[in-house]
């Protein structure tokens, strides 16, 4: 299992999911439960954080964004599902609102669709957290300690249309979390800064990413990073017997 190799690729695969999923927002809403996908045979359920709604393939609006994420890792992940919050749809299909400030997607890195980590998560996930400490400013105790204040001075280094890794947030024996800042320019020209968070969790042997994005604002990190966290629990409870080899 090359996972090492594996972990080299993220920083260009997260940039590229984190700048397009921002930008390509459009509307309409599905409530759903558990989704389940057959990843390379193998079956893995994965939910929706609370007041989430997917975004529907088959309505024209949704899918120029699942479309536009597609083609911007392209050859490189494959986009499983993408999600927004329920609250914001509405105002967002109106055309009252631009942009949802909440938005999500699950991902899975072609090159390690067939590797099985049963037996071997804590392992691989060590790979990946250590890629992101090592790309970070400071350790994953340092991270958590940010206060308001620091947070603000990175806000204040980082350029128009920059991502920028502030470090992993949290670290289990199946999933680890890094917390990125981003300042981007919308299409309107107007300035937007958001959170944004990947993880990467195995769930039934699957190594899946996970992506959630928010507004800037107080206690923004400490929100999302709880609810990614619960996410990842929530799914792995929901695959504890779904395992198996699909028909």
């Amino acid at each position: 299992m090359k996972t090492i190799e594996i972990t080299n690729k993220f920083s260009q695969l997260t940039v590229a999911a984190l700048l397009v999923v921002c930008i390509l927002i459009s509307n309409t809403q599905v409530n759903a439960a558990d989704k389940s996908f057959d990843i390379a045979g193998i079956k893995v359920k994965l939910g929706l954080p609370p007041e989430y709604c997917l975004l529907d393939p088959n309505n024209p609006s949704d899918k120029n964004i699942i479309t536009g994420t597609e083609k911007s890792i392209a050859g490189r992940n494959e986009v499983l599902s993408v999600f927004g919050k329920c609250s914001e749809l509405e105002a967002w299909r109106s055309g009252k609102k631009k942009y949802l400030d909440y938005v999500g997607s699950y991902q899975i890195e072609i090159s390690t669709k067939s590797v099985n980590y049963a037996g071997k998560e804590a392992e691989a996930i060590k790979a990946v957290c250590d890629y992101f400490i090592k790309h970070s400013p400071g350790n994953m105790k340092e991270a958590n300690d940010k206060t308001e204040k620091a947070i603000q001075e990175i806000w204040n280094k980082i350029k128009l249309n920059e991502t920028k890794l502030i470090g992993a947030f949290h670290r289990d024996q199946t999933s680890c979390i890094a917390v990125f800042l981003q300042k981007l320019q919308t299409e309107d020209k107007s300035e937007k800064k958001q959170v944004s968070l990947f993880s990467v969790g195995i769930i039934n042997g699957r190594m899946i990413s996970s992506f959630l994005f928010g507004p800037n604002k107080s206690g923004a990190i400490t929100e999302l990073v709880s609810s990614i966290k619960k996410l990842h629990k929530q799914n792995l409870v929901a695959n504890k017997s779904a395992g198996k080899k699909t028909k």
